[in-house]
């Protein structure tokens, strides 16, 4: 009964672990800053809804993880475009920032988004 009881809890553990370990359902992380100055970020939809506008929050980050500046963004596609989803189900979209002075790295999270 003991040893049941034992394999039960190691289960459990085992599955929050992983469960805990998965990525948001929807997410945004930085590619690159190219020489240009230019932040490269890639936006991820794991869910079944598509989005067709988005908000996000923009931290920019000197040498020494210092703040130099946090920005708002907003994204959605123009209404003379013939697609109006900004972010399809299960798929991915990019944008870029020019990024401030000293910019080492960047972060970047969704604020708010919109669904179709």
């Amino acid at each position: 009964m003991r040893t049941s009881f034992n394999q039960l809890l190691l289960i459990l553990a085992t599955s929050l672990f992983i469960y805990g370990c998965q990525k948001e359902p929807v997410d945004v992380e930085l590619i690159r800053i190219n020489d240009q100055g230019i932040a490269m970020f890639e936006v991820y939809n794991r869910t079944d809804q598509n989005f067709s506008e988005m908000d996000f929050e923009v931290t920019y980050l000197d040498g020494q993880n210092e703040v130099i500046l946090i920005d708002t963004l907003h994204y959605e596609m123009a209404e003379e475009s013939a697609i109006q989803i900004f972010l399809e189900a299960n798929g991915e979209t990019m944008f870029s920032q020019t990024v401030p002075e000293n910019t080492v790295s960047a972060s970047a999270r969704i604020i708010n988004r919109v669904n179709e």
